[in-house]
């Protein structure tokens, strides 16, 4: 289901979740746009990543086909930011070590995607040279026996933005239970015959996209929900990562989320419990 932007806007203004009227004017033309030229089934924003010299990344999650294989959600997505709501640009993906080295850098995005990260990792140890030398019955040399402390890489801030997000939606993917079927082509679509929830007000009525545990099985406290019968709206909030928010209008049957924040999961959650 694609985001309706001006209704996810309404029901998160009260999370802190707000746009300017002409960030909201931009993203009206300029997501549509990408759209089409990206051929994308979908596109909606998905938040911002605030940077420290003020030229956050705005970003958008395009999908295409969603399908379940060996019992995982499987989805044609591609990622997209813009610092001025305009033009979007393409984020690559990035593979599993990059992403695991860029999970261990803790500083805020600094708003240059050209600037640069070191990270430092104790170098591996040799083993082959040493025992080669020991059965020839040869010491190894001083230099060749000292091996280097560490190695270090180096990672662009849009190496970071992609695994942040990656991380981000991990934990944050929320739906209305029952919202979604797999058909028999374990294709992932829309329930059309999915009429809203029965108790909205319950995180047992919630579940994270492609998995079929609740909300509430999960790490207990790690989400806040609020529910306002006046409105018949639902709004939860994720504990683990502080900006992101998400709502169910029974009203509507509708539902969206958003993630506006610095990209730093709360670690010492589970030390707080």
């Amino acid at each position: 289901m694609e985001n309706n932007l001006s209704l996810t806007l309404d029901a998160l203004a009260s999370s802190g979740i707000v746009l300017s009227n002409e960030q909201k004017s931009a993203f009206t033309v300029s997501i549509p746009l990408k759209k089409a030229e990206a051929a994308l089934k979908s596109l909606s924003l998905f938040g911002k990543i605030a940077a420290s010299n003020g030229k956050d990344y705005f970003i958008a999650e395009g999908k295409g086909k969603a399908y379940y294989f060996d019992n995982k959600l499987v989805a044609e997505t591609k990622f997209f930011y813009t610092q001025d709501c305009v033009k979007w640009l393409d984020l690559n993906p990035v593979d599993e070590e990059t992403s695991k080295r860029c999970l261990t850098i803790n500083t805020t995005m600094s708003g240059d995607p050209s600037q640069v990260y070191t990270v430092t990792e104790p170098a591996p140890k040799a083993e082959g040279a040493a025992e080669a030398a020991a059965e020839e019955g040869a010491e190894p040399a001083a230099e060749e026996a000292e091996e280097p402390a560490e190695v270090s890489f180096e990672y662009t801030e849009l190496q970071r933005l992609q695994t942040m997000i990656q991380d981000i939606k991990k934990d944050s993917s929320i739906a209305p239970k029952g919202a979604y079927i797999t058909t028999g082509d374990n294709d992932l679509i829309l329930n059309k015959a999915f009429a809203g929830l029965e108790y909205p007000e319950k995180l047992e009525s919630y579940v994270l996209a492609g998995e079929s545990k609740t909300l509430a099985d999960g790490l207990p406290g790690s989400w806040s929900l609020h529910y306002d019968s006046f409105s018949s709206t639902a709004v939860v909030r994720n504990l683990l990562w502080p900006g992101h928010a998400f709502y169910y209008s029974g009203e509507t049957n509708s539902w969206g989320s958003l993630y506006f924040g610095a990209g730093m999961k709360n670690t010492e959650f589970i030390f707080m419990r």
